[in-house]
């Protein structure tokens, strides 16, 4: 391929495909899902069989509630969607920084570690995690079946 005009030497430029080749060869791998959370932000998700797991919580640098979520069937949907929050299923919420700790302990990270087990990590940890100059305490939790 040569170069485009007014490309550099040892670039391509690129170019839109032409009309019905190759466009949208990618649109069925993709797909859009807006979840009502309550207002709250996605912070982290898990693959659990065909259920996602969700770590929702504060969209800003915020002290609020954090909480896991269970969305059913997740992989099985056939196209966009928009999933209302009766959908959502709220498994806990995950405690937080409050009081003499606010603005600390937010969760930050979610990991399964097996099927009946995700482990969560905090950014911003308080003081009690830190037992040692490089360790911090992570918190798990079992799954409901």
């Amino acid at each position: 391929m040569g170069r485009g005009a007014g490309a550099p030497a040892g670039r391509r430029q690129a170019r839109p495909p032409a009309a019905g080749q190759n466009r949208g060869r990618h649109r069925d791998l993709l797909q859009k899902h807006f979840l009502d959370l309550g207002g709250m932000g996605l912070r982290e998700l898990r693959q659990r069989g065909h259920d996602i797991l969700l770590l929702a919580g504060p969209t800003m640098d915020l002290d609020g509630t954090i909480a896991v979520y269970r969305w059913a069937n997740a992989t099985r949907q056939a196209t966009d969607s928009l999933v209302p929050a009766e959908e959502m299923q709220r498994i806990f919420d995950v405690p937080h920084g409050h009081g003499p700790t606010a603005g600390r302990d937010r969760a930050e990270g979610m990991a399964l570690l097996d099927d009946q087990h995700i482990l969560i990590v905090f950014d911003s940890p308080a003081d009690a995690r830190k037992t040692a100059a490089n360790d911090i305490v992570a918190d798990s939790y079992r799954l409901p079946d």
